[in-house]
């Protein structure tokens, strides 16, 4: 017996065969697809833009027409064809703001967007803010590997003008990732539409990625996510999450936090305090079960007195003399912990903190291709 979902995607990709010759170099309207559900019409756009990612730079929107009937006269109430509740465009370089805008606007059932490794600039964020009410799930931006490497992008923010009324405004919004978003100069007017756009889709979120932002310079305004469990910092700079640091510890909620970052692709700055540092986002945050510092000095010193370096860091985070810890660490910023993390990121850090005798962690990654059990 044939599984009934192999069928079904062995059916709409030589639907999707047959259709990519038709909407090549022009919009067309086929009625008799509204008969797809929802289901069927997220499969269908993913199988053709898997085809046309294969020739990114040569590839055009108009397929976009199958599922939306611009351009005809308005015979019925709705201009969706075939409904649709994902969006996934990574590394589609023929994916624009106009795109989405001339195609997609009237689809109300979106809940989640890929737009990372498009040609989009920060004015999507008003299109996201205006219409998709459902809208649970975004990814905007670069990302660090390519599915198609020889993509040449536009900028996220241009040079010459940028908008701060061009802001998102979500607060519907859980997963929010805003990666690789690069800028070569500091610019007030950038910080000002990350602030904002963060603070209005902060109420219920849940995840943020802010990977490799040359373009944040600034998080003190982090402790806007009341209810979020993921925070990936990757490839942020130690002096920016040092400055906000009273902040990412006012996250009490979070259960992942990653500040690791590549020292492949550039030198880190080493944490000025790195021992105080860790060992004050310990004691913020009672709930973190797995936290990556690779790639930084956070790990400290390779060997120490762990009573003296307990007792430091009691004075300086003025810590009652009689709280007991009895967490064995040869990392002195980890002390703290009350419970075992389930996971710890080492690759790559200084003073061998993955050849230490006691690390605190159910797992612990010494580099990519080797994890540890313990």
């Amino acid at each position: 017996m044939h599984d009934p979902l192999n069928l079904t995607e062995i059916g709409i990709h030589y639907l999707s065969n047959y259709l990519l010759p038709v909407v090549s170099n022009q919009n067309i309207y086929i009625p008799e697809l509204s008969c797809l559900s929802t289901r069927l019409g997220n499969l269908l756009l993913k199988t053709i833009v898997n085809t046309k990612r294969i020739d990114s730079s040569n590839s055009t929107d108009y397929f976009l027409s199958l599922f939306n009937n611009i351009g005809q006269k308005k015979r019925i109430k709705s201009e969706v064809v075939i409904q649709l509740s994902e969006l996934y465009f990574r590394s589609c370089a023929f994916i624009t703001n106009q795109s989405i805008s001339k195609y997609l606007l009237s689809h109300e059932l979106i809940e989640t967007i890929d737009l990372r490794d498009c040609n989009i600039t920060y004015e999507i964020l008003q299109l996201l803010t205006k219409y998709f009410p459902r809208l649970t799930t975004l990814y905007l931006g670069q990302t660090e590997n390519k599915i198609d490497g020889k993509i040449n992008l536009i900028d996220f923010f241009p040079t010459n003008h940028i908008d701060t009324k061009c802001f998102l405004t979500k607060p519907k919004l859980k997963y929010l990732s805003l990666e690789g978003i690069h800028h070569t100069m500091s610019n007030d007017l950038i910080e000002e539409i990350f602030y904002h756009s963060l603070i209005q889709s902060s109420e219920q979120t849940r995840y943020i990625d802010l990977s490799r932002n040359s373009a944040i310079e600034n998080l003190t305004y982090i402790d806007c996510f009341k209810q979020i469990h993921s925070l990936i910092l990757y490839d942020i700079l130690p002096t920016v999450i040092e400055s906000s640091i009273d902040s990412i510890c006012c996250l009490s909620t979070l259960v992942l936090l990653d500040i690791s970052f590549n020292r492949r692709i550039q030198e880190s700055q080493n944490y000025s305090r790195p021992t105080i540092t860790l060992a004050k986002l310990i004691r913020s945050l009672p709930k973190l079960l797995s936290l990556d510092i690779s790639g930084t000095n956070l790990a400290g010193a390779f060997s120490f007195d762990q009573n003296e370096e307990l007792n430091y860091i009691r004075k300086e985070l003025s810590i009652d003399d009689h709280e007991n810890f009895t967490i064995q660490s040869s990392i002195a910023g980890l002390l703290l912990l009350k419970h075992e993390l389930d996971f710890l990121g080492l690759f790559d850090v200084d003073e061998r903190g993955s050849a230490r005798q006691w690390l605190p962690a159910k797992k612990v990654s010494f580099n990519h291709l080797n994890t540890v059990t313990y």
